[in-house]
């Protein structure tokens, strides 16, 4: 439901997240904020608090971090369990702005150390934050819109600011005790582990969910129904066979088959390069038995635009 309110010379119309206005179409909105009045603070804030990620230790910086760690993992603490991956039900909607300011900033006091402000005090990049992320509107069909609830998905801090609060829930569970911490990364909303069952990954995100004061967060876990099934995670699938790690390439069925045109206008070195860095994510994804696989992954993929 939207309450129109004057404003100055044109109407806003506040609504709780741009998902709740367009949810009786079939898109999921990612609105925009470049050129923005808030888009260059937004840009200076996430510069600030950027290196903040470096001192997550479960936080994924990239899509084969996760198979670096799975392979250095001695066979015999994989014995008896399964890869498996649990994703957070629209973490962006479901978080609150001010909560995630103030963990936000909690988390930079204790690491300021390591943070290049710029020039300025923790208390001018407060201000910054409130003013980028409390005040997020979009357009559409000529009227002016404001979000209420929940981060601006195309707000440059917004995965930042997701990232550090779901780990303020994270530290006072996975990392409560140092002696026993378990298997676990994940990239902004998508989450690993190992276990041993389906009810022991259940409950190990359950308690994490827990942590959410505003009951928001729930994780869908995705655990293999039987031995040797694949699990999907950020671009790859993850098995566990014989207590070793097997993995490959993958691409969801459903994901739109859409990559650089070969008789685009971009340059030649640029398609060559796309070409080589598709094959070369492939074999680096890929465990030696099935590297040929993500091989033919790649080939089936390329030739479907032209």
């Amino acid at each position: 439901m939207c309450l129109s309110i004057e404003m100055e010379a044109f109407k806003v119309a506040s609504i709780s997240s741009p998902e709740d206005f367009f949810s009786a179409c079939k898109v999921r909105p990612i609105v925009s904020c470049v050129n923005s009045p808030s888009s260059k603070m937004a840009w200076l804030v996430t510069h600030i608090l950027s290196p903040l990620l470096e001192h997550i230790p479960c936080h994924l910086s990239n899509i084969h971090q996760h198979l670096d760690t799975l392979r250095s993992i001695p066979p015999g603490d994989l014995s008896g369990r399964n890869f498996c991956t649990a994703d957070i039900s629209a973490l962006y909607t479901n978080l609150d702005i001010l909560a995630c300011i103030k963990s936000v900033i909690d988390f930079a006091e204790q690491n300021v150390d390591h943070l290049n402000l710029r020039g300025l005090q923790l208390v001018d990049v407060h201000e910054i934050l409130d003013a980028v992320l409390l005040n997020s509107y979009f357009t559409y069909d000529g009227r002016l819109y404001k979000q209420l609830q929940g981060l601006f998905m195309g707000c440059a801090p917004s995965p930042i600011a997701a990232v550090i609060r779901v780990f303020m829930f994270e530290r006072s569970t996975l990392y409560a005790d140092v002696q026993f911490l378990p298997i676990y990364g994940r990239y902004i909303d998508d989450a690993y582990t190992l276990a041993s069952s389906r009810t022991e990954a259940v409950e190990l995100f359950r308690n994490i969910g827990k942590e959410d004061p505003d009951g928001l967060i729930a994780w869908e876990v995705d655990f293999p129904d039987k031995e040797g099934d694949w699990t999907p995670f950020l671009g790859t699938e993850v098995r566990v066979v014989n207590d070793k790690i097997e993995s490959q390439f993958y691409r969801k069925p459903t994901r739109k088959r859409i990559i650089l045109h070969f008789k685009s206008h971009h340059p030649l070195r640029m398609k060559i390069q796309t070409t080589r860095n598709f094959y070369h994510t492939a074999e680096r994804s890929s465990s030696p038995s099935h590297v040929e696989q993500s091989r033919e992954v790649v080939d089936n993929l390329l030739p479907a635009p032209g």
